[in-house]
């Protein structure tokens, strides 16, 4: 499991996660940069694999 970085609560980091995965969900990856699009595009493949 990881663990927030320092400085940050440990709440706003997972609330953060779930912020990042609804935005992706609403809006698509398009709206990070390209290099985050990419690694959230082999991810989202990698767990289509797997089913």
């Amino acid at each position: 499991m990881r663990t927030a970085p320092a400085g940050i609560d440990q709440a706003d980091w997972a609330r953060s996660r779930a912020e990042v995965k609804q935005n992706v969900r609403t809006g698509g990856v398009e709206q990070f940069s390209e290099e985050h699009q990419e690694a959230i595009r082999a991810y989202l493949k990698r767990l289509g694999e797997g089913q």
